[in-house]
Formats: C-alpha cells, sequence, structure tokens
C-alpha cells in the first residue's frame, strides 16, 4: 500500500509542484489550499503523513508560530 500524504498550501503552484513530486515517489495524495478544507479531510481520512504550510493564515484562534520557535 502506497503511502497517504496530506499537503496543505495555499499556493496553487506549490501544492501542485508538491503533488507531481509525490507522484514521483509513489506516494498518494490528497491537496488542498485551506485549514478549513484539511480540518474536513482529516476528519474523513487517516495520513501516513501531512506537509503543511507553516505561513498559512491565522485560523481556529491558533496563530502563527513565531520564527524563532523550534520545529522537528
Amino acid at each position: 500500500m502506497k503511502p497517504l500524504a496530506l499537503v496543505i498550501e495555499d499556493d496553487p503552484a506549490i501544492r501542485e509542484a508538491l503533488g507531481d513530486r509525490l507522484d514521483s515517489l509513489g506516494h498518494d495524495h490528497h491537496s488542498v489550499g485551506s485549514q478549513s478544507e484539511a480540518r474536513e479531510r482529516l476528519e474523513r481520512c487517516t495520513y501516513d503523513y501531512v506537509l503543511l504550510d507553516l505561513e498559512l493564515p491565522v485560523r481556529f484562534g491558533r496563530p502563527r508560530r513565531s520564527p524563532s520557535a523550534r520545529t522537528c
């Protein structure tokens, strides 16, 4: 079974490029352009991993991560 990714990216060109790259790696994926679309997908599907644009506009009352915040 192929890994399933969720791509959350508001820029259509970047979203398409990421999707093309995942296709070339043999991964299945769903791509969305907003946090609300991502929430809907996450309620319906289980993903192996998520590629998230950390600079999406603020939604759901959560602030953006500060540039100095540690990411793993």
